[in-house]
């Protein structure tokens, strides 16, 4: 027995209608489902009496996932300070195609960085920086290049 992939992570959201602005239209992902889960099924997974969770499914053009999950019943917090070298999950990584300037229209949109853009020469060549999403989400871009 083994686990065989990764379907998709789930980022919980504070307000839907502002995460579908930075995931769909300013990162250019696809939204592929958009519902409320049934509270009924619903709740023996999350622990939580009669939940109402809209959620977002959106794709990726490589076909990988990630599912939105706002829960308007019971409100969650909509900030949660987590520092990098806290356990758990850190950063979900996204790999783009023009790293400066999607860097560029999130600054643009009032998304913040945590620092520049870094050049790693190896084992891959890459640029990679840490950015913030919608409710502080820490995010990961990376750009492959081209093998000099």
């Amino acid at each position: 027995m083994r686990a065989l992939s990764v379907l998709h992570p789930v980022i919980t959201v504070s307000n839907m209608d502002v995460a579908l602005r930075f995931y769909r239209d300013l990162l250019g992902l696809e939204v592929v489902l958009d519902y409320v889960h049934d509270p009924k099924l619903l709740e023996p997974l999350v622990g939580v009496s009669d939940p109402d969770v809209r959620a977002a499914i959106l794709k990726c053009p490589d076909g990988t996932e990630i599912e939105l999950a706002e829960f308007r019943r019971p409100p969650g917090k909509p900030f949660v300070e987590k520092c990098f070298e806290d356990a758990g999950i850190t950063f979900v990584t996204l790999v783009v195609d023009d790293i400066e300037a999607l860097v560029s229209r999130l600054q643009g949109e009032g998304f913040q960085t945590n620092g520049p853009i870094v050049e790693y020469p190896s084992p891959t060549r890459v640029r990679v920086v840490y950015c913030f999403g919608p409710d502080g989400t820490p995010l990961t871009l990376v750009q492959f290049l081209k093998a000099a």
